[in-house]
């Protein structure tokens, strides 16, 4: 259970409406037509609805009555067996007017003109306080509305003084409110995942020419995990790829990739304050093209040494390895009612090295090394 400290009179009046407008928001607020009458003397506090401005009938409020509060307080200090106690009640009500189920109105009940049945015995614990009668219909007694009654204590003895009545002192008002609680998250042996991603980068058409190029591609994951609670983990990643130039001939090559993809994760559930659980990440591996294939033989060829080093030293020649890696950071949101999966979204860098294909000084097919670096933003499911 969490504490929440309030500090001022004021404050109560906001957290009372805070409480109810998120439980409007999380069940949904059912509408009343519930009728709260005025007091003579105080309806002119009530003419204009403080989130419109419209102006309303001040001795007749139409609407629906929320709830209403019960705040309790010692009278003297320290609390003994014999210490008195002093209660003040309002009321939350959202009016016809309002827009949205957010504008509510906190009402204490010295304003209100009570309506309940007037018996000797009350109708409830709450001496028919909390009963409201229909506003459509308020010649028939019956046509009453129990509405629901939350209590609070003030421990207003930890206070530096007595000033509840005037409200000029921090208040510490203990509410239980429920601890919530992150998804739970299994997580096996064995590691998939499935992502879709954006990339932008700078691609040449021509040797001597550079232009920018963004582009979609898909890729799937899988691999195992281990560690004392799964955080680590290791696999094969491969990408349709990103769309590449082979510069000397103004060709679009499309370079699907294979990488060697680990990462780590946080163990604790939370970040931020929210569920999720960042992680970071790295790639190592190469393009599979056809392109790369072959600049790949050439570097594992025994018999192409001294072609390679007579190659080398043409202008725009890289006949190396062609190594393609990259990193990032990312964060998994766990899914409600899903063990066994996250939505996981990541941001990084990766640095593409293929091969091209080109003829300079009377040599044909020369085999080059070419890199392309790129921003890629990816998101999709880690099981």
């Amino acid at each position: 259970m969490k504490k929440i400290i309030i500090k001022s009179k004021s404050a109560i009046y906001l957290l009372m409406l805070g409480m109810f407008a998120l439980m409007t928001a999380c069940s949904g607020l059912k509408h009343e037509d519930d009728a709260v009458r005025i007091k003579k003397e105080a309806a002119d506090k009530y003419l204009k609805h403080q989130a419109t401005n419209k102006m309303r009938n001040g001795r007749t409020l139409r609407g629906t009555v929320v709830g209403m509060n019960k705040v309790t307080f010692p009278n003297s200090c320290p609390v003994t067996d014999t210490t008195t106690f002093s209660t003040t009640t309002h009321i939350v009500f959202l009016d016809s007017l309002s827009k949205t189920d957010y504008d509510l109105e906190v009402i204490p009940i010295e304003d209100i003109d009570l309506m309940g049945p007037k018996t000797d015995i009350p109708f409830n614990k709450y001496y028919n306080m909390n009963l409201f009668e229909s506003y459509s219909d308020p010649l028939n007694p019956m046509a009453m509305r129990e509405v629901p009654v939350d209590s609070v204590y003030v421990d207003s003895c930890n206070m530096s003084c007595n000033c509840w009545e005037t409200g000029t002192l921090d208040l510490n008002l203990d509410i239980d409110l429920p601890e919530l609680s992150c998804p739970d998250r299994e997580f096996s042996w064995y590691w998939l995942e499935f992502k879709g991603g954006f990339s932008v980068y700078n691609d040449k058409p021509t040797a001597d020419k550079e232009e920018g190029r963004d582009a979609t591609l898909l890729e799937i994951t899988t691999g195992v995990r281990f560690g004392n609670e799964k955080q680590w983990a290791l696999g094969l990643l491969y990408s349709t790829g990103v769309p590449t130039f082979n510069s000397f001939e103004s060709v679009d090559i499309e370079r699907p990739v294979v990488l060697l993809h680990g990462r780590w994760q946080s163990s604790n559930d939370r970040f931020l304050g929210l569920c999720m659980r960042p992680f970071i990440f790295g790639q190592i591996g190469m393009t599979i093209d056809e392109l790369t294939v072959d600049l790949m033989k050439v570097n594992f060829c025994d018999e192409c040494d001294d072609a390679i080093a007579e190659v080398e030293k043409l202008p725009y020649v890289d006949a190396s390895i062609p190594i393609s890696y990259g990193f990032g950071v990312g964060i998994d949101i766990p899914m409600p009612f899903l063990e066994i999966v996250d939505l996981s979204l990541d941001i990084g860098f990766r640095s593409l090295a293929f091969g091209e294909s080109l003829s300079v000084l009377g040599y044909v097919n020369v085999p080059n090394k070419r890199r392309v670096n790129m921003f890629l933003f990816r998101v999709g499911l880690s099981f």
